[in-house]
């Protein structure tokens, strides 16, 4: 897995870079030789250069870039504070600018005279010039992907020494680019001990070895059996689509718990699914408790919440079912919306749970806006692991993963494509499949959510984004599968 690091670890890395005798100036001369080199490679062969400099450590990188840049005898002009002359020059296609202007100690809006820049370099953005940034794109928060009003949007990134946070995380990724990585000199052992918790972008290869090729010998029995409590009338399909996301997952036999009137109508989407009627109809409560977990009995795994039916008993319903549930499990959809005035007593869980939150889920459980939980995604998912105790995923736009302490994993797979219904019920039967075969909660989760992802991708490049639904991510898992070779 990738290591991400916020502002601090930064510069954390770069004084323990200096202990480990990598003068500053050494690091700045090699980043700025690897801008003016980028800048080379992503500018035609005639293009003019301009250099937008602030006045940090970023601002040195760019006036590095930009000696080194006429040195190679390219036309570059240097836009600084205290000398500007560019704010009615016509920069144009094949022309570059090097964005030097703000670094990884923005935490603010940017105002002033650093406004009217950021604007005028989007200016010529729009006049067809390349814009490459330095670290980061000028106005996003380095640690939580955040765009400020103003703000760069990048044709291109150079990440120096590591890859931040911002790179990883709407809606910084996207502002940043083509990113690449320049380690410009700092010593891997610069990175040991940095304060702070961790946060991870994940990676195909650590993600696939976790699961491995079935045995010969095995039968339905090896794999897991799963059960999933969801459903309603009306809402029979995300039962169906969480129960046979976990039979496409590896599950050898998934079982649906759902009120008898509807039981049949989620059966009925797929012939191996298995029904067993907990009750007639109506909103879960505490009486359906006996049940429930009477349901469990021989099952490896539990998916509670996607359609079923709340009311004002159903949350002291899922509390009292995970105090006594032994299997770990998935509450999804309306088992969090249930659960949402007291998230805290999951902690008693006498089982290990995995929560699928999207952002107004992730709201109502915080007691946050959808606004709050987007704006610093990182921090949201961290901050509801540690208050349920529970492994949490908070779904969207590259879904961010939190185990019980904090830290924090990305994933890098999925599209707009998937923005429609359905699609979070598949991932919960995905997950719930991996637990079944065992895999720890953590790994379930990180499996589950990158392999949800790349199963879209895999579909979103045959038919496009457009037409995407739920259901098309099963042809998609098989190809997930057959490509990691289980």
């Amino acid at each position: 897995m990738k290591r991400l690091l916020t502002a601090a670890q930064m510069r954390a890395v770069e004084r323990n870079a200096e202990k480990l005798g990598v003068a500053g100036s050494a690091l700045m001369n090699s980043a700025g030789f690897s801008l003016a080199a980028h800048a080379v490679q992503y500018a035609s062969p005639t293009g003019r250069f301009c250099v937008m400099c602030g006045s940090g450590n970023n601002g040195g990188d760019g006036r590095v870039a930009a000696e080194i840049l006429k040195g190679w005898n390219r036309e570059v002009w240097v836009d600084e504070k205290g000398a500007r002359v560019l704010s009615s020059a016509v920069l144009q296609r094949g022309d570059l600018v090097i964005d030097a202007l703000l670094g990884t100690g923005l935490n603010r809006a940017p105002t002033g005279e650093y406004a009217d820049r950021i604007r005028q370099l989007m200016v010529w953005k729009t006049q067809g010039a390349f814009i490459l940034s330095a670290d980061l794109p000028s106005g996003i928060h380095p640690d939580t992907g955040r765009k400020f009003s103003p703000s760069v949007v990048a044709d291109a990134c150079i990440a120096f020494g590591s890859l931040k946070v911002s790179h990883a995380v709407q809606p910084g990724k996207s502002s940043s680019g083509d990113i690449q990585l320049d380690p410009i000199g700092i010593p891997p052992a610069a990175e040991e001990g940095l304060p702070g918790l961790s946060v991870f972008e994940l990676e195909e290869e650590d993600i696939r070895r976790h699961l491995r090729r079935r045995d010969v010998n095995t039968h339905k029995g090896s794999f897991g059996h799963v059960l999933v409590i969801a459903g309603s009338v009306g809402k029979s399909g995300a039962a169906a689509l969480a129960s046979i996301a976990a039979l496409r997952s590896g599950a050898g036999r998934v079982t649906v718990g759902s009120r008898s009137d509807c039981i049949e109508s989620i059966t009925a989407h797929a012939p191996e699914l298995m029904g067993h009627a907990l009750g007639s109809k109506g909103a879960w409560n505490e009486s359906d408790v006996a049940t429930m977990l009477e349901a469990a009995q021989g099952k490896q795994s539990v998916i509670v919440g996607p359609g079923i039916a709340r009311g004002e008993g159903t949350a002291e319903c899922l509390f009292s079912f995970f105090r006594q549930l032994t299997v770990p499990g998935v509450l999804d959809a309306d088992g969090l919306n249930a659960v949402a005035d007291a998230p805290e007593e999951l902690k008693q869980a006498g089982c290990d749970l995995v929560l699928t939150p999207h952002p107004g889920e992730a709201a109502r459980l915080l007691k946050k806006t959808p606004a709050e939980i987007q704006g610093d995604r990182v921090n949201s998912a961290r901050s509801l692991a540690i208050l349920t105790g529970c492994i949490v995923v908070l779904k969207g736009a590259q879904t961010v993963i939190s185990d019980l302490t904090g830290n924090a994993f990305i994933n890098p797979t999925g599209n707009p494509g998937m923005a429609t219904a359905g699609t979070g019920d598949v991932l919960a039967g995905i997950i719930a499949a991996l637990l079944a075969l065992g895999l720890e909660p953590l790994h379930a989760a990180q499996v589950g959510v990158y392999a949800h992802g790349l199963s879209g991708d895999l579909q979103s490049a045959k038919f496009g984004q457009m037409g995407l639904v739920a259901s098309d991510l099963f042809r998609g898992l098989g190809e997930v599968w057959n490509r990691w070779g289980v």
